[in-house]
């Protein structure tokens, strides 16, 4: 049987924690409709966080594999300033099922991130 290709929102414009790292996003079984629902792996992350105060604001985000937690070895971003009304826009590696996104904002209420684009293949 062919692969199922689903192009998706994966997740809905989030405003990011600055208190504890925070799940934007994490690949389940059964995120895809039809037939076939399991994720084989999801592709072509594109997300962009927008600052949406008169201040810059750092984040930080990880791409952690499936039971893992976040560290050095898995952050996709290390701390970088967002600029006031400014905007910060990146592509996140392949994701097989159980992998996660994570943020961290360095200031409260100040980021959202937004998912632009992904592809799931089952």
């Amino acid at each position: 049987m062919a692969n199922k290709v689903v192009y998706a929102k994966l997740w809905e414009p989030n405003q990011i924690d600055n208190a504890a790292n925070e799940v934007i996003y994490t690949a389940t079984l059964g995120a895809a409709t039809g037939p076939s629902s399991s994720i084989g792996v999801v592709k072509n992350i594109s997300a962009v966080v927008t600052n949406t105060t008169a201040v810059a604001a750092t984040v930080a985000v990880w791409v952690i594999p499936s039971g893992g937690a976040a560290g050095d070895s898995n952050k996709l971003i290390n701390t970088e300033s967002v600029p006031a009304y400014g905007r910060l826009s990146f592509t996140v590696p392949d994701m097989s099922v159980g992998d996660s996104i994570e943020a961290l904002a360095g200031t409260a209420t100040a980021l959202t991130i937004h998912c632009t684009s992904g592809i799931i293949i089952n």
